[in-house]
């Protein structure tokens, strides 16, 4: 999971299949995050609200644009850390 700007382990260790809703297919296993894993990344993003709220609105639509196009032209299996 990534908290915080960083990678981490989730405490649990059940892991959750992802299927392509569109044919079925298995993709791969994810980590399922315990209840811990929820409250901290919770703790972490208000944390992380305070100071995004303070940058000018351009500069946060201009990251928005910069994560969209990532997420468009990565592919989702190469999406690993």
């Amino acid at each position: 999971m990534f908290v915080d700007g960083q990678f981490a382990d989730t405490s649990g260790s059940k892991t959750i299949p992802v299927i392509n809703p569109s044919n079925e297919e298995y993709i791969a296993e994810i980590p399922a995050c315990t209840s811990a894993d929820a409250d901290a990344a919770v703790s972490a993003a208000e944390g992380a609200q305070k100071s995004w709220a303070k940058r000018p609105a351009i500069e946060r639509a201009a990251y928005l644009h910069e994560t969209r196009i990532w997420c468009e032209l990565t592919p989702m299996t190469s999406r690993t850390h």
